[in-house]
């Protein structure tokens, strides 16, 4: 792969919009006050949300002690 070939394709990424967009820091909340959803996975959802600056942590009283 050429240097112009990997700059393109970069480019392409960057100008995909997310996914979820606004949607996802809702699903993100869900996902983290579920406790359905194992506690790895919450936990992750929860970084994953703090990366995009969501507050996804459960209120205080809502996890498992």
């Amino acid at each position: 792969i050429t240097t112009d070939e990997l700059e393109r394709r970069l480019d392409e990424i960057q100008a995909t919009p997310p996914l979820y967009g606004p949607v996802g820091n809702a699903l993100f909340a869900a996902i983290a006050r579920d406790e359905s959803v194992p506690e790895t996975i919450r936990s992750r959802v929860v970084q994953l949300a703090g990366t995009l600056g969501v507050d996804a942590t459960p209120a205080k009283g809502m996890t498992k002690q």
